[in-house]
């Protein structure tokens, strides 16, 4: 599998992945954790300066070294040491809500840190990642008619790795993809729990359209698991 969505990642620069094959993918030992991993979305903190158009969003992350047989959780660095303030998706920083220990040690982040890396390292198995984990819930309501997640392509990322989780009471919300001179090449829905989209940012730029309340909802929010990699031979990177 890790295989086959590498060649597919080559080919195309992006890789959709339905909740059968990301189910299929995972396992159903890891799947077990599903309802208490998609439960801690209820408890994210509000998060200034993530959402545009005057929305709000919630946010939880968590920083990680993966290589071949190992998974690192390693401490955020200072805002002073990011240079500017934290903006999403930028890297993950003191200031940023840690994600619960127990939803980052357990089998079903392991197995889709595990997926990432096999895929992303097929060339190179040795390789090392650093990963950037966001826990998001971007928010719509009636006093506000739409709001939209701040762009997602940043170039000093070589994989994203974007998980849906739930959508309760919205519309739009749909990932646009272009290339980097501008020219979209698919619109995409991420609806169903479990659905992913894998990509290369330096091939491919990933835009997110705005979410509204669905005809006949008061307020509906987006939950999804944000995942950016780089590859790095450095320990303290």
């Amino acid at each position: 599998m890790p295989g086959q969505l590498a060649q597919e990642l080559d080919e195309l620069g992006f890789v959709r992945m339905s909740s059968a094959r990301m189910r299929a993918s995972l396992g159903l030992g890891p799947l077990s954790e599903w309802s208490r991993l998609r439960a801690s979305w209820e408890l994210l903190p509000t998060e200034e300066g993530i959402a545009a158009n005057g929305g709000s969003a919630r946010r939880r992350g968590a920083v990680f070294l993966i290589g071949q047989n190992f998974i690192w959780r390693r401490t955020p660095r200072s805002q002073s040491q990011d240079g500017e303030r934290l903006r999403f998706p930028s890297e993950i920083g003191t200031g940023v809500a840690p994600m619960a220990a127990d939803v980052t040690s357990g089998a079903l982040i392991n197995a889709l840190l595990q997926l990432a890396r096999t895929t992303f390292s097929v060339a190179d198995a040795a390789s090392l990642w650093h990963v950037a984990m966001h826990q998001l819930r971007v928010e719509t309501g009636p006093d506000r008619t739409s709001t939209s997640l701040r762009a997602v392509h940043c170039q000093t990322h070589e994989r994203i790795l974007m998980l849906a989780v739930k959508r309760s009471g919205i519309a739009g919300g749909m990932a646009q993809l272009a290339v980097p001179g501008g020219a979209r090449i698919a619109a995409l829905s991420l609806g169903r729990p479990l659905e992913a989209l894998i990509l290369d940012p330096r091939r491919v730029r990933l835009g997110i359209t705005p979410i509204h309340p669905r005809k006949g909802a008061l307020a509906g929010h987006w939950d999804i698991l944000l995942m950016t990699f780089r590859k790095t031979t450095e320990w303290n990177s």
